[in-house]
């Protein structure tokens, strides 16, 4: 098990709050990988803790999903306006809930859940572009514990 210590000052911490300590630390941080908060100047953070196991064996950015397969797939868009999927094939993820996050220029502008209801799950969300959202997308397949499992990158551009 990896652990990350970092050292705050004090009264940052705010009783474990995840959102204080992400803030802190520039690093997403959740409940469960705070291990101990032994002072308000000492938080031991555990990356690795609650990963889930499973994975994206296909993920790809597409014009369609029919017959829950992607039609097409690229990696560079240079139109004014599209609509834009984002499809992946989980595998060993039974049970669990992952999400697409999609964000922009590294700034997330949206969350899509999946429960998945099988050994093989396919599922897809999308997003649309228009002229005020070009730049670098990324779209991470994350799971309920704030893991990427994979994640892909598109570039829009004029």
């Amino acid at each position: 098990m990896k652990a990350i210590i970092v050292f705050l000052s004090a009264g940052l911490i705010a009783a474990g709050n995840p959102a204080v300590l992400a803030e802190s630390t520039g690093r997403d941080v959740l409940p469960k990988q705070v291990i101990a908060a032994t002072s308000l100047t000492n938080v031991v953070i555990d990356p690795e803790e609650d990963a889930i196991g499973g994975s994206v064996s296909r993920a790809v950015f597409t014009n369609a999903v029919v017959n829950r397969e992607p039609v097409d797939h690229f990696s560079l868009l240079k139109r004014d306006a599209r609509h834009v999927y984002f499809f992946t094939e989980l595998k060993g993820l039974t049970g669990e809930t992952i999400y697409h996050r999609w964000e922009l220029d590294g700034r997330i502008v949206a969350e899509t859940p999946f429960e998945v209801g099988g050994p093989r799950w396919r599922v897809w969300s999308s997003h649309t572009l228009n002229a005020s959202a070009y730049g670098e997308w990324r779209v991470s397949v994350v799971d309920i514990n704030g893991h990427v499992i994979d994640s892909r990158t598109l570039v829009f551009t004029r």
